[in-house]
């Protein structure tokens, strides 16, 4: 979202990404009517942070983007050298993503209980990323268990904290060893919600392999609530340097 509606600004994103020294970029492929409803009841109203009294229908037609940008942006991130997939939510978000040719898809903490779309998104065959937050030890496995059943084993399982941003004491990258011990063929990560590079750096040495993190070109904007928890191109290049360290140490 912290492209701010400017797909100007999301391909610049996309190239100061590729010189930070990040692997991939990821984008999210939904808009307000693929997350909620446009209701004005208190669960759908914002109570804090930039957003309060808004509903987060508001802030998901704000924050998405748009479906018809998407060629073009695969375009460019081909043209820069850099994968760029995304973030599935549903049929529509993946048949745009399809038309794209996108490598590699992924589904987000919300949507590990929804089994039909897990299954669909794994029937294409591509590698699959699936992050883990909020769910029981059993919605994990039957999530899982879906990809494999639809003959794709290729998944990253991360590690992932509901909570924007997530207060360290509240990481628990142990939960990292214990899906490496479950899932011991597939690769494991975090994906990362807290401040800065220290928790994603850790998270190596309890087996991390793919780390995610947020991205901005300004932490200091408040035109989106993503802004200052995401790394800018000086977090990222940091991070980036330290996990070169701790890959060889």
């Amino acid at each position: 979202m912290n492209h701010n509606k400017n797909i100007d600004r999301a391909k610049a994103m996309i190239s100061i990404a590729k010189r930070a020294g990040a692997s991939a970029v990821k984008m999210q492929a939904y808009d307000a009517d693929s997350l909620t409803i446009p209701s004005e009841r208190t669960e759908f109203m914002l109570k804090s942070g930039t957003w309060k009294g808004k509903n987060l229908y508001a802030l998901y037609q704000e924050a998405s983007t748009p479906f018809e940008w998407f060629p073009e942006l695969f375009e460019y991130a081909d043209m820069e050298n850099i994968t760029l997939f995304s973030s599935v939510f549903d049929e529509r978000g993946l048949s745009t993503l399809e038309n794209c040719n996108a490598p590699a898809y992924k589904i987000a903490s919300a949507d590990i209980t929804d089994i039909p779309l897990i299954e669909l998104i794994a029937s294409k065959q591509l590698p699959i990323f699936i992050s883990t937050g909020m769910a029981s030890d059993d919605e994990i496995i039957e999530a899982v268990d879906s990809i494999k059943n639809q003959g794709n084993n290729d998944i990253v399982i991360l590690h992932c904290i509901t909570s924007y941003p997530t207060n360290f004491e509240d990481a628990n990258l142990s939960m990292i060893r214990s899906l490496t011990n479950q899932f011991p063929n597939h690769v494991i990560g975090f994906s990362d919600h807290t401040l800065g590079t220290t928790a994603a750096l850790c998270s190596t040495f309890y087996g991390s392999k793919c780390i995610e993190k947020h991205f901005t070109y300004d932490k200091k904007l408040s035109t989106s609530p993503d802004h200052r928890l995401s790394l800018d191109v000086n977090d990222f290049q940091k991070l980036i340097s330290e996990l070169r360290i701790s890959e060889v140490s």
